[in-house]
Formats: structure tokens, C-alpha cells, sequence
């Protein structure tokens, strides 16, 4: 349920954006949600519950318009930590993710986000090539 409640904006450059007494829904009506800077969002973070939630404008404006509910956008969108690469990596089907490519955690698994490229990486096994950022 898209509760009402304090929401943090979480920038690409770190910086943090508190919103009280706000769902998710009012604040990606907000304007603050849609801008195309360079430091545009990167997540929505609800600290009461620890939910993250990946900042996809295609997504949650698809929720916006009421194209999407509440669940699907937690089912698509939603992570344990943000990650980015350190070094090129490879997979064996010969797709690749630059240095510094941004990758979601969820059950164990790095997803890398945002590429035509379907990646995945055990966690375990690949902890030292990344650094975490949220």
C-alpha cells in the first residue's frame, strides 16, 4: 500500500531530499521528480520500513498515469542496496558492463540496472568489484 509517510529522494550525488506526510504516488506527481539534470533522482528510500524503491521515470510514471499499481512498481523496482562496478565485466554471451555501471541487489543477486543486456551477478561471489552507494 502506498502509504503516506516521510520519503527521502536519493540524488546521484548523494544528496538526500526528505518529503513528510508524502506517498509515492504524490511525489512523483511532484515537480521536483522530474528533472533531467544530471542529478536527477536515483531512489525513493522509506526509512520506516526500509524500502527502496529504484527511481525508473518510464515506471513510476507509468504508476502516475494509473498504468501501473503500487505492487508492480514494488515488484520491478524495489532493492536491498545500489551498487556500481569498478572494472569492465564480461559475461560468457559476450554482454558487457562499463566501469561505474549502476547494479541493484535483490535475494543475493546483482541486476544490473538500465541496459538492453540482461545481467546477473551472485553477490557472493563479486562483493570486491563493487561499491555500494545506497
Amino acid at each position: 500500500m502506498d502509504a503516506k509517510t516521510t520519503l527521502v529522494l536519493l540524488y546521484q550525488d548523494g544528496t538526500q531530499n526528505p518529503h513528510a506526510d508524502c506517498s509515492v504516488l504524490e511525489l512523483v506527481r511532484g515537480p521536483e521528480s522530474r528533472s533531467f539534470s544530471e542529478n536527477a533522482p536515483l531512489a525513493i528510500l522509506r526509512p520506516d520500513i526500509g524500502l527502496h524503491i529504484l527511481y525508473d521515470a518510464y515506471r513510476l510514471g507509468m504508476y502516475r498515469q494509473g498504468l501501473d499499481t503500487f505492487d508492480e512498481v514494488l515488484e520491478e523496482l524495489s532493492f536491498e542496496a545500489l551498487y556500481r562496478n569498478e572494472l569492465l565485466l564480461k559475461d560468457d554471451r559476450g554482454n558487457e558492463a562499463d566501469p561505474g555501471s549502476l547494479w541493484k541487489l535483490r535475494s543475493g543477486t546483482l541486476i544490473l540496472v538500465g541496459d538492453d543486456a540482461h545481467l546477473t551477478i551472485d553477490f557472493a561471489n563479486a562483493e570486491p568489484l563493487f561499491n555500494r552507494i545506497a
